[in-house]
């Protein structure tokens, strides 16, 4: 049962749960899998800001069991749960590119690193590295499609790829590394990908 203040809560940006007992799906949830991502990269496909969350925890959760030896099942839960929702505010905002979230006011930065998902904490940060991760595969497909236009783009992420990796030591950066050389190493292999 809701209060009255609680269903007088329409309004209100509340990601990651549901604003009243009513809102289990709402359209802010539906938004996810229509806002683009991409806004300012030319790109052959297109791909939704629910599909980059989808394959962020994917990946997020492989780093942690495979590169970090993480067995606890609350740890990697929360690490899905980030992942899932780490771009839950594009859903009011669109996919910002950074350009843009440079000159943001700080109002928005403060009430943007306040929410849940954005707590700096160890499985935020293996998240921040799927993220690059994430971008850095989805641009490596764009080229291989004959996208050359994205290739300034990608080398900026692999740089990103090994700045975040190095977080978590050497081992790690040699890991990623070799993860984005299988991925270069792909020889026009779009696995699916179709123009």
């Amino acid at each position: 049962m809701t209060s009255e203040a609680e269903d007088d809560m329409d309004g209100d940006l509340t990601f990651g749960r549901a604003m009243n007992d009513n809102d289990i799906f709402t359209e802010l949830d539906s938004r996810l899998s229509v806002i683009s991502r991409w806004a300012v990269v030319n790109t052959i496909k297109r791909q939704s800001v629910a599909e980059h969350c989808f394959n962020v925890e994917r990946i997020s959760r492989r780093i942690a069991v495979n590169w970090l030896g993480i067995t606890d099942s609350s740890k990697l839960d929360r690490i899905s749960q980030i992942a899932l929702h780490h771009d839950d505010d594009e859903a009011v905002t669109g996919d910002l590119p950074s350009p843009a979230k440079n000159i943001l006011s700080e109002k928005y930065l403060d009430a943007h690193r306040e929410l849940w998902y954005n707590i700096e904490s160890p499985e935020h940060n293996i998240v921040k590295l799927a993220d690059k991760m994430e971008a850095y595969w989805f641009l490596a497909m764009e080229y291989k499609l004959g996208n050359t236009y994205v290739e300034e783009y990608r080398q900026e992420l692999e740089a990103k790829v090994v700045k975040y990796a190095e977080g978590w030591g050497y081992r790690v950066v040699d890991l990623a590394r070799g993860w984005i050389r299988r991925v270069d190493r792909l020889k026009g292999k779009t696995h699916g990908w179709t123009t």
